[in-house]
Parts: structure tokens; C-alpha cells; sequence
């Protein structure tokens, strides 16, 4: 999906021509597949037709670095969250058990 970009912040999402639009999959893929000063095909969406023409591109920035990438993303979200994402990630081995035996339960 396309989250964090800046074209969502300005997209006033309440108003209901464009509601629902920052998450409208169609939408999104066909905007960010336009060049600078292309004019998209319309699209249909809210009962309302919409021709989008981009002034700019913006290009990707570099990734940063997976450990980088991770550091970000979790200070985005609250403690409960932060935890719910560590525990619950795919690379995540629970191994309290093993640990309590094996170093505490002597």
C-alpha cells in the first residue's frame, strides 16, 4: 500500500467526493503509475468521475538499512503496539521455556 507517501496528506479523505480514496486500490495504482503531466483515464469511484494530472514525481528514496528500516517502523507505534509486533513477527522464536530451564529453574 501506499502509506507514509505525501499525496495522502493532501487529500482531504472526509469530503465526500474523495472519500476513501487514500485506500482505493485502483486509484492509488493508477496515479502512481502516471508520468509527470500525464492525465490519467478517468476513474469512477463515489459515484463521481476523476481525472488526476500530476505536476511532479517524486523519486523513491534509498531504502535504509533492514535493521534501520525496523527502528523506524516500531517508533512509530505506541509501546502495546510495539510489542505486539516484536512478539508476533514472522523472525520471532519463542523460547522463554527453554531459557527458564535451562539458565533459572536450577
Amino acid at each position: 500500500m501506499y502509506v507514509g507517501t505525501s499525496i495522502l496528506d493532501d487529500i482531504k479523505t472526509d469530503e465526500t467526493k474523495v472519500y476513501g480514496l487514500n485506500r482505493n486500490e485502483l486509484f492509488l495504482n493508477t496515479v502512481f503509475a502516471l508520468k509527470a503531466n500525464e492525465v490519467s483515464e478517468p476513474i469512477v469511484t463515489n459515484g463521481y468521475i476523476v481525472v488526476v494530472q500530476p505536476t511532479a514525481v517524486a523519486v523513491k528514496a534509498k531504502e535504509p538499512a533492514p535493521i534501520e528500516a525496523i527502528r523506524q517502523e516500531v517508533a512509530g507505534y505506541d509501546i502495546t503496539a510495539s510489542n505486539e509486533a516484536i512478539l508476533h513477527g514472522s523472525k520471532t522464536v519463542d523460547n522463554v521455556r527453554q531459557v527458564y530451564t535451562k539458565y533459572l529453574a536450577k
